[in-house]
């Protein structure tokens, strides 16, 4: 059939059916027998509730409820310049939206809660089971990767010097050694990520998560709000969500009544912006150095974060509601993965960056940040004597012509850069205020490890003027903490006659001391047997630093336990104990003897290695 020059096709008979989640509410909803409803391609002229053959024109389930026929008779579909559907329409109208709005419906019919509390609870419901596990495994991978760091630096050291005397012994170019070391230090760091299991790209599992799950909460969020018309799908049945619109304009809580329409009032919005730039300083804070990349990089979220304020505005409250929820669970799952207690409790190997301080040195570089950016972080007297001078802090301009603050504060130098014979009898340039002879980690009387000395004076000054008791240097480098078991000793298999080593490692401040009791059937633990003559010093009897490798730090232990000849004796549990001035530690391992070494189970999780 043909029609002023476009082809049309007639639709046969359709049966529409109904989304599970939208039975409840169809009870009550007057359907009228003759109706006017667009339908994707063309208009309906007759809806007949008659019961007759048809196919379905959803594939989602089709529950025993009424269903609507169209009569052929006017159905017609438009091809060629019919309806084209944007991309904001077809993501809309995906699967993953329409399992999200099912799962919001559910989850608020479960719950009988109102449709505020229903949203913040399916967050935090959704950000606690599948983001924060995830959360912990990128932490995790993140502390492997730092422990990497200085065996990495090693190596490409070694790696140079190699490269330099075979580069004497071929003649090769300055081009040629970078692309060798370049191409073999890519090699070598390839090995330790695969030996480890802590490839880069692991860590970024949980942006690929949580940025399509918040994609599709927030649409499916706006496809109920606005009541699904701008989807083309379900256009032909929006009369069903009509009482969904009624429960969410209803469903909202003290300034934002209702969550079909934009927060007026604006505190939403700016709440979210608030928590988005806190979750980016705490971020920010806890890189000691950051790279032009991770700066260019902390900057661009931050201007995220302030354009999400204008956007969270224009949006039903609902989204508004969604996204502010989310970033507060996203802000106390930060915090908790800071905390000592819990990194234990997943087990994420410790770092040199970790802290058992964390919150109070967070707390601290704040009160540095806002010292430091009052332009008044120190004051000094002037010439004379009788009046206050600001003086600049840490990375603050200093020495210019014109300039407020041409001095820095004790304890701080002003750095200008080199000037040629050009530019030396232009105005002086300003310059910037430089920590002098402190560049190193000193611990507060207050427990806080800070970056540099200067770090602890501003934090001193901002004590001060709040009349609290003054921060004074404690000692030098980290502050003293308990000893925690980096490396557990295993199980390990061997026969008689052999040899066996159990390795472990403890790190803390001070370099906390090792040592190995081996546990009875009774529990209790007794010091290693006597060794014979014929045989070596056990490693309770050998002091510990003798078996440190090249990965250990001024504040980490190793202890290797040596057993040779092996016998039957030997054979049970051993515990490895570290303590030094701040507490102690321990771990348990296993040493297995066996008369043959088929018996030694080869399957993972039957046991540890062979030795």
């Amino acid at each position: 059939m043909w029609n002023n020059g476009r082809r049309l096709s007639s639709m046969k008979c359709l049966k529409i059916s109904f989304p599970g989640s939208l039975r409840s509410h169809l009870h009550g909803v007057q359907l009228p027998v003759k109706a006017q409803v667009r339908c994707i391609f063309q208009g309906v002229s007759r809806i007949d509730s008659s019961l007759r053959p048809a196919r379905s024109l959803s594939s989602r389930s089709v529950l025993s409820v009424p269903a609507l026929y169209l009569q052929p008779c006017s159905v017609r579909c438009m091809s060629g310049s019919g309806f084209r559907p944007g991309w904001y329409e077809s993501v809309a109208d995906s699967a993953p939206i329409h399992f999200t709005e099912q799962l919001l419906i559910s989850s608020q019919q479960m719950t009988a809660l109102p449709w505020w509390a229903g949203i913040i609870c399916t967050t935090l419901a959704l950000r606690t089971v599948v983001t924060l596990p995830l959360a912990v495994y990128q932490a995790a991978i993140i502390a492997k990767i730092e422990a990497l760091q200085k065996e990495i630096a090693e190596l490409a050291q070694q790696l140079s010097y190699e490269i330099s005397i075979r580069a004497k012994e071929k003649g090769w170019s300055e081009k040629t050694c970078r692309y060798h070391f370049k191409k073999n230090l890519r090699r070598i760091v390839s090995e330790l990520y695969v030996r480890d299991n802590c490839h880069p790209f692991k860590a970024t599992l949980l942006v690929w998560v949580q940025l399509p799950m918040w994609v599709s909460v927030s649409l499916a969020l706006r496809n109920i709000s606005v009541g699904l018309d701008h989807v083309p799908s379900v256009r032909v049945f929006v009369f069903v969500h009509v009482r969904l619109q009624q429960e969410l304009a209803a469903g909202g809580a003290f300034w934002f009544p209702d969550l079909t329409v934009p927060d007026s009032t604006w505190i939403i919005p700016v709440s979210l912006g608030l928590i988005n730039l806190l979750i980016t300083e705490v971020y920010a804070l806890s890189k000691l150095e950051q790279s032009k990349f991770q700066k260019y990089v902390t900057n661009f979220i931050r201007g995220i974060s302030l354009f999400m304020i204008p956007l969270a505005a224009t949006v039903p409250s609902s989204m508004a509601l969604y996204w502010l929820s989310s970033s507060c669970i996203g802000l106390a799952h930060n915090l908790l993965l800071r905390s000592p207690r819990f990194r234990s409790l997943c087990r994420i190997p410790p770092s040199r960056s970790d802290s058992h301080t964390p919150y109070r040195d967070i707390a601290a570089a704040f009160v540095v940040r806002r010292a430091a950016g009052t332009g008044c972080a120190f004051r000094v007297m002037d010439a004379c004597g009788c009046c206050e001078l600001c003086a600049a802090g840490a990375g603050e301009p200093c020495g210019a012509r014109g300039s407020v603050v041409t001095r820095c504060a004790p304890g701080f130098e002003c750095v200008k850069p080199r000037q040629d014979k050009k530019t030396a009898k232009r105005k002086s340039e300003p310059g910037v205020c430089m920590c002098k002879n402190g560049d190193y980690r000193v611990c507060g009387s207050d427990d806080v490890e800070y970056r540099s000395v200067c770090e602890l004076r501003a934090a001193n000054a901002s004590t001060e003027r709040q009349n609290k008791p003054g921060i004074k240097v404690q000692n030098k480098g980290k502050c003293a903490k308990a000893p925690v078991i980096v490396t557990a000793p295993g199980e390990v298999w061997n026969v008689t006659g052999a040899q066996v080593f159990l390795s472990c490692e403890a790190i803390g401040v001070p370099t906390p001391m090792l040592s190995w009791r081996k546990i009875t059937d009774d529990n209790q633990k007794s010091q290693l047997p006597p060794r014979r003559p014929e045989q070596p010093r056990h490693p309770g009897e050998r002091r510990p630093r003798e078996a440190r490798g090249h990965r250990m730090g001024a504040d980490t232990d190793l202890c290797v336990f040596q057993i040779f000849p092996l016998t039957m004796e030997v054979a049970g549990r051993y515990e490895c104990h570290a303590s030094n001035a701040k507490g102690e530690a321990s771990a348990t391992g296993a040493i297995h003897v066996v008369d043959s070494i088929a018996d030694i189970p080869t399957r993972k999780g039957e046991g540890a290695g062979f030795h």
